[in-house]
């Protein structure tokens, strides 16, 4: 049976191009297996049987093979890896909540190879002991060649093998929504990926309320599980000390910290500033991030027009380090940020867990951040702008009591809880899999 079983690939392929004669042995062979089930009651129940375990024992041997080969891997699998300091303290938090996880990468340095082979990857990592499969972004199929919608609509097919490819070899699939559709194209129809996302996955989280009535409006997905993440502390720093070699004691110091792409408003901030400047009030403007390529020559021509105006501007345009980031934020009064539309930022949740109050344009995504360190303003440049001054003008008492509610928020976000919170979620499609 288990010979039976491992020729059936093989004689189908040669029987496609014209080769009949293994797929006539093949015959004989289960001829003579029907044959000695003569005798029993129900001789098909039996033959099911045997295919059934012999399929199970070769996938067993096959498991053997590959752990020999390649070692074992961690029962939870993430990816795609992101720059970003997410994944890194989810994994870690998880670590001491007691799952082992770890980052799905390569296995080459083509990112063309690796999306291609992703499917053949999700029976490996299954046959070497993965039990779960958690995807957070998709912009792995972001390839620089597919560009146009024939080819974009490839990799969407090619996404749902991959899927379905995590299904039949028995990986339970969980997805952390951090956007409900991607803020950059990725396939030719992103809202088709994530319904197929959506059909496929065992279990949906996402950090706030505003994303959970977003995914049932859109992909019809219930029982979305909340769990925010943590606050993410960066080095510490000396910030008296900052703001006086900046020599920031009379003017306003604003932040905008993180890769800059065209949903983020950066260009809103620029020219809030650039008017605040011009109307006669100091202010400081610290970039610390890298634009995206859509958005680059646009940041650099308004950061010229605002220092015309007047403003004073530090922008380090690159990817900063940790050390860049404390350094910034320690140096602000505020972190702006203009988005236009998000699900969720990490950007915001990183200012504030570093004492750093914010100024977030009022959307639904941000509603649950806290109101004792948060400025919401609402419409154009002009709006901002305003707010700005205003913020200018609070006494420095003001400012601290926000910086001390920062701090009050961030204590109550740990990473445990969400490694905690995200372990039960496991816990459940684990079961749920064990029942069926």
């Amino acid at each position: 049976y288990p010979a039976m079983m491992l020729g059936v690939p093989a004689v189908l392929a040669l029987a496609a191009i014209g080769v009949y004669a293994p797929l006539a042995l093949w015959a004989v062979a289960f001829s003579v297996l029907r044959f000695r089930q003569r005798r029993e009651e129900r001789p098909w129940s039996v033959m099911l049987s045997h295919c059934i375990f012999s399929t199970a024992m070769l996938y067993e041997f096959a498991a053997v093979i590959a752990t020999r080969l390649f070692g074992r891997v961690a029962l939870v699998g993430h990816t795609p890896k992101d720059p970003g300091p997410y994944q890194d303290h989810l994994i870690d938090g998880l670590g001491r909540a007691g799952v082992v996880s770890e980052y799905i990468t390569g296995p080459t340095g083509s990112a063309s190879v690796n999306v291609f082979l992703l499917p053949l990857r999700a029976v490996a990592g299954r046959l070497r002991g993965r039990r779960i499969h958690h995807i957070h972004w998709v912009h792995e199929y972001a390839l620089h060649w597919a560009r146009g919608p024939r080819r974009r609509r490839l990799l969407r097919a090619w996404f749902h093998l991959h899927l379905r490819m995590l299904k039949l070899s028995g990986t339970r699939i969980v997805w952390t929504a951090h956007n409900v559709v991607p803020h950059e194209q990725t396939f030719d129809d992103d809202e088709a990926g994530r319904r197929l996302l959506c059909r496929y996955t065992d279990a949906v989280t996402a950090h706030n309320e505003t994303t959970k009535r977003r995914l049932e409006e859109l992909f019809s997905v219930t029982g979305v599980d909340g769990i925010a993440q943590g606050a993410t502390p960066l080095p510490a720093v000396d910030r008296d000390e900052l703001r006086r070699a900046r020599g920031s004691a009379d003017r306003l110091v604003l932040a905008v910290v993180g890769r800059m792409n065209a949903y983020k408003g950066g260009d809103d901030t620029l020219r809030a500033v650039a008017a605040v400047a011009a109307s006669g009030t100091p202010v400081t403007l610290l970039l610390a991030g890298e634009p995206s390529a859509e958005v680059r020559d646009e940041i650099e021509r308004l950061v010229e027009d605002a220092l015309i105006a007047g403003a004073e501007i530090s922008a380090t345009l690159r990817r900063v380090s940790d050390l860049e980031l404390a350094e910034t934020l320690a140096a602000a009064d505020y972190a702006v940020y203009s988005f236009r539309e998000i699900a969720n930022s990490g950007s915001v949740t990183l200012a504030l867990s570093n004492h750093t109050p914010v100024i977030v344009r009022d959307l639904p995504a941000l509603a649950d951040l806290p109101g004792a360190s948060t400025h919401r303003w609402s419409g154009g440049p002009d709006d901002l702008a305003a707010l700005l001054v205003a913020a200018a003008n609070e006494p420095p008492d003001e400012r601290a009591l926000r910086r001390e509610a920062a701090d009050l928020w961030a204590g109550e976000r740990t990473w445990d809880r969400t490694g905690a919170a995200t372990r039960k979620v496991y816990e459940r499609v684990v079961r749920a899999k064990r029942r069926r």
